[in-house]
């Protein structure tokens, strides 16, 4: 364990850290967007299958309130997607240790179906359903960026 957070974990953090302060030389705001991929089924872990998208935010605490929002507003447009906020996840790692808004630094965490791009039981991508998830992801995010006034 020692091994892999020598080799992975620790060097990964660095060059994280070390991005958000370069941008935050630039901007007074950044959006952290960590994104993740489960089997909408894990009975091991969870009796029912997960939502198709679930954000996490630390119960609002690694994000304005108004990022949140837009985030919200723009995963659960279309609602042939089950979308949850903070249920089943709140955010991992990344999402509690870098989400501190008042310094400028916004958290959020999508945990996102993998059946949304692929065949679960194959891993074979699914361009029609993949397509389909895309549109809503480039919407939320360019919100997001026009919220934080960024250019993408």
């Amino acid at each position: 364990m020692a091994l892999r957070k020598e080799l992975y974990f620790y060097p990964y953090h660095l060059q994280l850290r070390e991005e958000l302060q370069r941008l935050q030389q630039t901007f007074p705001d950044v959006l952290l967007w960590d994104a993740h991929s489960i089997r909408q089924s894990i009975p091991t872990i969870r009796e029912d299958p997960f939502p198709d998208l679930i954000l996490g935010n630390q119960n609002g605490c690694s994000a304005s309130s108004e990022l949140i929002s837009t985030a919200v507003t723009h995963l659960s447009e279309d609602k042939s997607y089950e979308f949850c906020e903070n249920d089943p996840f709140k955010g991992g790692y990344i999402t509690r240790y870098y989400g501190n808004p008042q310094q400028g630094i916004h958290a959020l965490q999508l945990e996102m179906a993998k059946s949304l791009y692929m065949d679960e039981e194959t891993s074979t991508y699914i361009p029609d359903c993949a397509d389909k998830i895309r549109v809503i992801l480039i919407k939320t995010l360019t919100a997001l960026a026009s919220q934080l006034k960024i250019q993408i």
